[in-house]
């Protein structure tokens, strides 16, 4: 991820804090992956991206294109804690950093393609550790697999979670790894159970409140690579359904945040720390969907640096991205695939339909809540905007293959019912890093007088919400939030 410094020693690792923090909280700290791909086949080009959770980097997600000719990249961006992070070259891989890291990483190609599990090398900060999650990364998908299902009584699933869990750490223990590794790989098959299921908030809360999960250890989870936030916000749906739901409204943003914030004030098991988390991560929901950070809500923050963070997003607002995407796929309403020229794809949409609003579905075809929108959902959403022609539904197809992409086309009948695009690995890892989009599914809407409106626009099973929204920007107005 970053230059190459000297490799810190394990005891230094060690005694390496989990967060870098000041006497009134977190310091972000400029922090810096760079690297280089190697072996690129027959002058092939891609994309190298990175996920970060850390809050205080200015995108959760940063990609740069490689080629035969430009095979390096160099990303400079701050962090507050020492966070897992994914990047994703062909496939996932794990790396730690700490605030003020400098990593490097080559990628071989070639050994990516074959499957080697050293195909990743890490050198500068925290490298013996990334190596090391590097090597176990076949290992943890399959410890993953063999979890018990989420359901019956949480109690008898309690205990299944025990044995497995005893297994999972026998299991790390006979291979010669860094203590600070099997807890990485232990947190992380923990937070996959976490929110990887569709329990409602009570249910949620029944079972991973229990003690064995740790939910409200800020520093500890955030160094997990599975996504903390999404996890622990089933949480916040449980003690504070009313005001999360006003949260998502979109009314009254700084008195919906104010109210979240005395429910968290309330609970002893919150920490200040993990408070301000909370609350930003509910302030960043609301300002993708048009809520702009007003001085009160930088005010509700405990912590400085968070306070400062709010009023930095306050400055800014969705926009197009000027990064042209290559290899572009269509599928026109006669079912013929053809490639699209180089072009930023959303702004193009957008000059195409002049005085339509756009209904932009960001998916995969491997995604379970993708493909349950699309059947149940979706049919319902087209058929209410079935007699005007102020609305258009745009499909892009994002990190899966084309034979499952075309197949994905016919099993949701999606040929003939707007428009239809697959974005290949490079495109899609730029996407995802020019618009910051936390997963799948998403959904962006477009204005008719042609501005980006949201990237996270109301999901079509919210279907109030979500013709509310459209209808907004037909009428001219706002947007109200959607839920991931």
């Amino acid at each position: 991820m970053k230059p190459i410094p000297i490799c810190r020693v394990l005891a230094a690792l060690l005694l390496l804090p989990l967060f870098a923090c000041g006497p009134d909280g977190v310091v972000p700290r400029r922090t810096v992956i760079a690297g280089r791909v190697v072996d690129l086949a027959g002058g092939a080009s891609g994309a190298v991206l990175f996920n970060t959770e850390d809050p205080f980097a200015l995108k959760s997600r940063m990609a740069a294109r490689v080629s035969p000719e430009a095979n390096d990249f160099h990303f400079v961006f701050r962090t507050a804690y020492t966070t897992g992070m994914t990047g994703v070259y062909g496939d996932f891989f794990d790396l730690i950093v700490s605030p003020g890291d400098s990593v490097y990483v080559t990628i071989d190609a070639g050994r990516m393609r074959a499957g080697d599990p050293d195909a990743i090398r890490f050198s500068g900060d925290h490298a013996r550790t990334n190596n090391a999650l590097a090597s176990v990364a076949g290992l943890k998908r399959r410890l993953c697999e063999q979890a018990p299902a989420v359901e019956g009584d949480p109690q008898e699933y309690l205990a299944s979670y025990r044995r497995y869990r005893q297994a999972v750490a026998d299991s790390l223990s006979a291979r010669r790894l860094p203590a600070e590794v099997r807890e990485a790989v232990a947190r992380d098959i923990d937070m996959v159970q976490i929110w990887n299921h569709d329990l409602d908030p009570a249910a949620w809360r029944a079972i991973f409140t229990d003690p064995m999960f740790d939910i409200f250890d800020l520093e500890r989870n955030m160094v997990s690579v599975i996504n903390y936030s999404a996890g622990i916000s089933y949480y916040l749906g449980a003690i504070c359904p009313d005001e999360i739901e006003a949260v998502r409204s979109g009314a009254a943003p700084a008195e919906a945040l104010a109210a979240v914030a005395a429910r968290l004030d309330a609970d002893p098991q919150i920490g200040r720390g993990l408070r301000d988390y909370l609350l930003y991560g509910c302030m960043e929901g609301m300002r993708a969907n048009g809520a702009v950070p007003a001085e009160r809500m930088a005010g509700l923050f405990l912590d400085p640096a968070y306070a400062a963070r709010v009023r930095e997003r306050a400055a800014e607002r969705p926009a197009f991205s000027t990064v042209p995407l290559s290899g572009v796929l269509r599928c026109d309403a006669a079912g013929r695939i053809d490639t699209l020229p180089d072009c930023e794809l959303l702004s193009t949409l957008a000059a195409r339909h002049p005085g339509k609003a756009l209904y932009v579905d960001f998916c995969s075809t491997w995604c379970g809540p993708c493909r349950s929108e699309l059947k149940t959902a979706m049919p319902i959403l087209r058929e209410h905007y079935a007699g005007s022609d102020e609305v258009r539904f745009v499909t892009l197809c994002l990190q899966s293959r084309r034979k499952a992409w075309i197949e994905f086309l016919d099993e949701f009948g999606l040929t003939g019912l707007g428009e239809n695009y697959f974005l290949p690995d490079a495109a899609s890892s730029l996407t995802l890093a020019e618009y910051d989009l936390s997963g799948f599914p998403t959904y962006m809407l477009i204005a008719p007088d042609g501005r980006l409106a949201t990237c996270d626009a109301p999901r079509p099973s919210q279907f109030e919400a979500a013709t509310e929204a459209i209808d907004a920007l037909l009428a001219g107005k706002g947007v109200r939030s959607g839920e991931k």
